[in-house]
């Protein structure tokens, strides 16, 4: 009988279970390709956010985000998820609207 898991999953296991679902699969193998710069530290493309944002709705998929990095893969795992939180979900530039118009003006 397996015990109730306390705590997060690691990552490993996360990949795992992501790997053995034919969707969740598909969008890591998207999120690898749209996301290298990512990995670099460089930015979060808009095509590599939006197989982020496909892949929070898929629940095997959540468990990577989620996930406590652990393994040979440790280092570039947190840097991985260092750099999502930042480029990708970081804080919205100054005035918080993406079309660079001020709020408040009138139309």
């Amino acid at each position: 009988e397996l015990l109730p898991r306390t705590g997060p999953m690691g990552c490993t296991e996360a990949r795992r279970h992501c790997e053995r679902d034919a969707h969740c699969s598909a969008a890591l193998s998207r999120y690898l390709n749209q996301c290298g710069k990512l990995f670099n530290g460089m930015h979060c493309s808009h095509s590599c956010r939006t197989v982020i944002e496909e892949m929070l709705l898929m629940p095997k998929a959540l468990l990577l985000g989620n996930c406590v990095c652990d393994g040979v893969e440790r280092p570039i795992c947190e840097s991985l998820k260092e750099n999502m939180a930042r480029l990708c979900f970081g804080p919205e530039p100054p005035g918080g609207s993406s079309s660079g118009s001020p709020p408040d003006r009138k139309s």
